[in-house]
């Protein structure tokens, strides 16, 4: 009989990496999202199921430079350009044809 690995929890930034100015994250759940609020100026978290997206926003309401927005990743993509695009790990779920497109609106998007 196995036994399930704890959880992981993140690893904290180091106090010396400078802070960004714009943040995505594709994938609103996960507890990323909240490290990086602290050290973006403005950060969007994206997610395609409604339930996801309002969990999120409901997380992060008191967090004045978080947006949640609801998007299907890679058929949608967040306007503007970030210094930090974080994919969580459902691009396992897409077909190489559509990490190919998630790839150039990355390099698009980044500042």
């Amino acid at each position: 009989m196995g036994c399930a690995a704890p959880p992981r929890s993140p690893r904290p930034f180091p106090s010396s990496a400078a802070p960004a100015r714009s943040c995505c994250v594709v994938d609103a759940q996960g507890l990323l999202k909240s490290a990086l609020a602290a050290r973006c100026d403005s950060l969007l978290a994206t997610d395609r199921h409604p339930r996801a997206v309002q969990a999120a926003r409901e997380r992060v309401r008191a967090e004045s430079n978080v947006r949640v927005a609801q998007l299907t990743v890679p058929g949608q993509w967040p306007e503007g350009t970030f210094d930090l695009i974080v994919v969580s790990e459902f691009g396992y779920y897409l077909t190489p044809a559509e990490v190919g497109g998630m790839g150039r609106n990355i390099r698009a998007s980044l500042s």
